[in-house]
């Protein structure tokens, strides 16, 4: 798919004693913020063009993420497992690097994305995010857009096992959600700490369900907020971060819970997605029906309260989509099923050092299993 920018808005040489709008895109987690953020950063020189500056040289800039996603780690003080180790950066770092490029910048509006901001979870550390900014934005507008949080829920299951970070079955996992009450699934407490600081005028929520969405898609339902009128000119990113089969999550989970380290169970979760090994890539759910109803209920309060304050929707109706289970349950791994698996993954093995034997030359060490490279 191809767009074309057209906007009034333009770069021009910048006046010192103008201000700049900030548009802040918190995420949330599960609502295509990646597949959001590559189209920014492939875009970034057309979305200047439209008076946008996406920033993308500093030290606040990750670019596995394509997103200033070690801005919102250093405000918060944390350095999650996934960064890798060659990545150095800080708090003051940081800062100094954003309100230098900012300033720099002939754009009369920035655009700053990452899920991660979400994760603020105290009014300090919101207000640590305006203070970041205060001295090169005037205006900060917050964009979050919101998951139905059963949905949310399950494909996060699916992306943490992915990742090697969780081992828990889905219904524990989901329980352990279900036990926090202040978690970041209670949509109306996340916005509420963002209204506090930026202010309720300036919250752009937007639930994160096709039939409210642009017709086309996330990206055109961003622009829309911008005030960018798209037509077809350039390259749109194929979705990103698509969830796996069931099946696959669970040999992930069952198998990678014996590695020694992340790397290793991303490693071996790389050749699970690449290896012929028979999974079943038919779509489940995870969710019984009993579960996925206490989740519902669980933040329907929550959810009503959000349409009505954030949305102007009297009757509290923040998703529209059907929350009956569409898909099939998955009933889990048997034995039989997972030794099966087994023995295929332990045969291309065997294939594979046999190739290793027969061709030294071959070996190549940044290699890991069979049918997977390192990245």
């Amino acid at each position: 798919m191809l767009i074309r920018f057209h906007s009034r808005l333009t770069c021009r040489d910048p006046e010192p004693a103008r201000m700049k709008t900030l548009y802040l895109h918190i995420g949330t987690h599960k609502t295509a913020s990646s597949t959001l953020q590559l189209f920014f950063a492939r875009n970034k020189n057309r979305l200047a063009r439209s008076g946008f500056y996406y920033p993308v040289e500093g030290s606040y800039y990750l670019g596995i993420e394509n997103s200033q996603s070690l801005l919102s780690h250093s405000l918060r003080n944390a350095r999650p497992a996934y960064i890798p180790k060659r990545v150095n950066f800080t708090r003051q770092g940081c800062i100094a690097d954003i309100r230098r490029d900012i300033q720099n910048s002939a754009c009369e509006n920035v655009l700053v994305s990452s899920e991660h901001f979400s994760h603020s979870a105290t009014h300090e550390e919101v207000e640590a995010i305006r203070s970041a900014f205060s001295q090169v934005v005037s205006t900060i507008k917050v964009i979050v857009y919101l998951r139905r949080q059963d949905q949310r829920i399950e494909s996060g299951y699916n992306q943490q096992v992915k990742s090697g970070l969780v081992f828990a079955g889905f219904r524990e996992y989901a329980e352990g959600i279900l036990a926090d009450p202040g978690n970041a699934f209670r949509y109306d407490l996340l916005l509420g700490r963002f209204a506090e600081v930026f202010g309720e005028e300036n919250i752009i929520a937007r639930p994160f369900e096709k039939g409210q969405l642009h017709p086309q898609g996330i990206i055109f339902d961003f622009l829309e907020i911008l005030g960018v009128e798209p037509a077809t000119d350039f390259p749109v990113p194929q979705a990103l971060n698509k969830s796996l089969p069931a099946e696959m999550i669970e040999v992930m989970r069952l198998i990678g819970a014996h590695f020694p380290g992340i790397e290793h169970r991303r490693m071996f979760n790389r050749f699970v997605m690449s290896a012929p090994l028979g999974i079943d890539n038919r779509p489940h759910t995870f969710f019984t029906d009993e579960l996925r109803n206490r989740v519902l209920t669980a933040f329907e309060a929550s959810n009503r309260l959000v349409a009505k304050k954030y949305l102007g929707r009297e009757s509290g109706e923040l998703f529209r989509e059907s929350a009956k289970g569409e898909l099939p349950l998955y009933e889990g791994l048997s034995a039989e099923r997972l030794a099966q698996i087994s023995a295929r993954i332990w045969a291309l093995q065997e294939s594979r050092k046999a190739l290793l034997r027969q061709e030294p030359g071959r070996q190549n060490p940044a290699r890991g299993m069979a049918g997977t490279t390192r990245q």
